[in-house]
């Protein structure tokens, strides 16, 4: 509960990311390690949820990471994403410079998150990051993790990651969470 580990391999090499109690490790193959408090990754609170949680805890969890990207929790109404009909949290369908969550309105999975960063623009203006969390209820990932999850920068495709393999509560050493089990990618 609480801990969550990433492995992701890409043109760079292997990248571990993991997760525990609001801190965030990550290591990638011949760079320093990157330490710090873990970012709100809404998709990550969801999967990493503490059992026994109730639904009102798990709505105030969501709730809290939303207004933490600065979604306006206020504001709700319905859009399509994916061919689904999803809950669109933070704005309107139509004022797409606003930060906001969509929630896949059948199965209230996380679909997609648009926030703003600051820096990344020559202009000086706020880079619109959407990301996309597709292919809920694959044969790989299930109702557990989205099958590809894609990161767009200003419109432009800039990562997609396809889930390869997901085990839920499979036995894992206690080892794997701590930053010494890097020493394989050394």
């Amino acid at each position: 509960p609480n801990k969550f580990r990433r492995e992701t391999e890409g043109d760079g090499g292997v990248v571990i990311e993991i997760r525990s109690d609001g801190k965030s490790l990550r290591k990638a193959q011949g760079q320093a390690d990157k330490a710090g408090k873990a970012p709100i990754d809404l998709l990550v609170e969801a999967v990493v949820a503490s059992p026994p949680l109730l639904p009102e805890q798990v709505a105030d969890r969501l709730i809290s990471g939303m207004k933490s990207l600065g979604v306006n929790t206020e504001v709700v109404s319905f859009a399509r994403f994916d061919g689904r009909v999803a809950y669109l949290v933070g704005s309107k369908p139509w004022e797409v410079d606003k930060p906001q969550v969509w929630i896949d309105k059948e199965t209230l999975l996380l679909v997609r998150v648009v926030t703003f960063q600051k820096e990344g623009r020559a202009d000086g203006a706020p880079s619109r990051i959407d990301v996309r969390y597709l292919g809920w209820g694959s044969a790989v990932g299930g109702n557990w993790y989205p099958a590809t999850v894609e990161v767009w920068r200003d419109d432009k495709l800039v990562r997609r990651a396809v889930t390869q393999q997901v085990e839920k509560n499979a036995p894992m050493e206690a080892a794997l969470f701590a930053p010494v089990s890097y020493t394989h990618l050394q």
